[in-house]
């Protein structure tokens, strides 16, 4: 599905944002990956009140033969409009698995993603909408003052969205079903 990438990006605010890209039997192959092959891991933010998702961690090479054409998706849009110099995806790094539910109303509060390494700077984050059932709140939001001028559109299955690390963002919380993600965070050399 590389070929209808450059039709349906919106550029705005330091970010892409592709509508309705993965397919749904790639959503269906992907979360039967992730109930089999994720696994518990490290989070940065347990802890610090600003997190109430489900985290899991699964390894690029497990679901590498669904997810590589987005990574070059979102290399090439790298290349074309952020330009940073990043390093390759491999096999043995991490994505992960976030599961926001009504249950108790997960969210994400404002951040921004970095890893607090000397070696090296997270430079884009890449978030994929992996739903496999509806949901209702969970919406994913830049800080921003304008509230009017807030507006990824990154809400349905299928959705993905790619923009500098650095910028504020938030999930607010799922009122109603369970919302599914994929994270990826894009690493380079350090900013000077």
């Amino acid at each position: 599905y590389m070929a209808q990438w450059a039709s349906i990006f919106i550029m705005k605010y330091d970010y892409w944002a592709w509508k309705k890209t993965i397919p749904k039997e790639d959503i269906v192959e992907i979360n039967k990956v992730l109930d089999h092959s994720s696994f518990e891991g490290e989070d940065g933010y347990k802890g610090k009140n600003i997190k109430t998702s489900k985290v899991k961690h699964v390894y690029y090479k497990d679901i590498k033969h669904i997810v590589e054409n987005i990574i070059h998706g979102a290399l090439l849009a790298n290349k074309d409009c952020f330009g940073y110099n990043l390093y390759p995806v491999l096999d043995n790094e991490v994505f992960l698995f976030n599961t926001y539910s009504a249950k108790n109303k997960s969210e994400f509060g404002f951040h921004f993603d970095d890893n607090f390494s000397r070696y090296h700077d997270v430079k884009l984050s890449l978030i994929l909408n992996i739903s496999n059932k509806k949901y209702k709140g969970g919406e994913f939001e830049f800080y921003n003052p304008d509230p009017e001028d807030n507006d990824p559109n990154f809400t349905e299955s299928g959705d993905i969205i790619l923009f500098k690390s650095h910028l504020y963002h938030r999930i607010k919380p799922v009122t109603q079903g369970e919302r599914r993600s994929l994270t990826y965070f894009f690493t380079g050399p350090r900013f000077t």
